[in-house]
């Protein structure tokens, strides 16, 4: 008899699984669960507990400062208040989830754990975001000659040699036969350092590139390329370093008396540091831009070539110098 019941108990049960009609709502919640039809009438299986919240629904009890986690409650400390470590939903707070949570080091929260150019995916700040990958981006950029010259080459945009997304800055190799050393300077859009406010945290530029500026097999670094800071919209320059430092300085010509003073063609200088010689493989610069908090800046990649250009010997002969996915924002850790 004892076995008899059981399985009519047994059929039951699953009966009432099958037509999920046995229970009513209040009787479903806070039972174990597999599948929404394991929950009564209006119920839902959530992180297996029976439940009638949705995804976007807290649950009726969220707010009265009693954790009820088969409700399927996080936290609950009675309040309404969303950025205090425990959400209006009754969930804990992560970065991406849309609110701001400053006790947790958060800065911004724009919804998504991406970095863009409203909010890093640290959630942290970024005052300025550019991954190539939008022309109209490139159409902010400006170029101009150093010293009037003509550097017989230009910045573009291509969508080929990326650091991994679809588009990257180019700078192709210059003609041969330069007559008398040219430069090119590759200035940003203004960049506001004041909005939002950096405080003391710091601020930092960071972008990959790969280069290859060897002029001639064999010779010194005849070329090179820096990174400059205008405050002023472009009338004054600033030259920055990484904080690794520039692997190469400009090197004078060969042709020098050596009782003369070192002179080169490049309008950058001899004995400037830059990038020189060549780097083939995507790598990332950090400069620290902290001295300008504050201020509205520009930012220029600032290429020099002396007057014996010969890209048949470069590695590369199509690199020169590649850009990508550049982003000022809080310093890296």
């Amino acid at each position: 008899m004892q076995g008899a019941a059981v399985l009519r108990l047994a059929a039951a049960v699953g009966l009432c699984a099958a037509i999920a009609a046995c229970f009513n709502g209040s009787d479903a919640a806070g039972l174990p669960c597999e599948l929404d039809r394991d929950c009564g009438v209006d119920q839902r299986c959530l992180s297996g507990v029976c439940t009638n919240r949705t995804d976007d629904t807290p649950p009726e009890t969220c707010g009265n400062g009693v954790l009820n986690m088969s409700a399927g409650e996080q936290c609950d400390d009675g309040n309404d208040i969303d950025d205090d470590g425990c959400t209006n939903a009754c969930t804990l707070p992560a970065c991406g989830d849309g609110i701001v949570q400053a006790q947790n080091g958060e800065e911004c929260d724009d919804g998504n754990i991406q970095d863009d150019g409203t909010c890093l995916a640290d959630c942290t700040f970024v005052w300025f975001f550019d991954d190539a990958e939008d022309a109209a981006a490139f159409a902010t950029w400006t170029q101009a000659p150093l010293d009037g010259n003509d550097p017989k080459t230009a910045w573009t945009r291509v969508t080929t040699m990326t650091h991994g997304g679809r588009g990257a800055y180019h700078l192709p190799p210059q003609d041969d036969g330069v007559a008398a050393g040219a430069g090119l300077r590759f200035v940003s859009p203004p960049i506001d350092l004041s909005n939002p406010d950096p405080g003391t945290g710091g601020v930092e530029l960071r972008f990959f590139h790969q280069y290859d500026f060897t002029t001639c097999v064999g010779q010194k670094a005849y070329d090179g390329g820096l990174l400059q800071v205008s405050t002023d919209g472009g009338n004054t320059w600033t030259t920055v370093a990484p904080v690794d430092g520039y692997p190469d300085t400009v090197a004078p010509k060969d042709m020098n008396d050596p009782n003369d003073p070192p002179t080169t063609t490049n309008p950058l200088g001899v004995g400037v540091p830059v990038f020189g010689g060549e780097n083939t493989t995507w790598t990332e610069v950090r400069v620290d831009l902290s001295d300008f908090a504050g201020e509205t800046i520009h930012l220029a990649f600032v290429a020099g070539f002396d007057d014996f250009n010969c890209s048949m010997g470069n590695a590369d002969p199509a690199l020169l110098w590649l850009v990508d996915d550049l982003v000022v924002a809080r310093p890296k850790n």
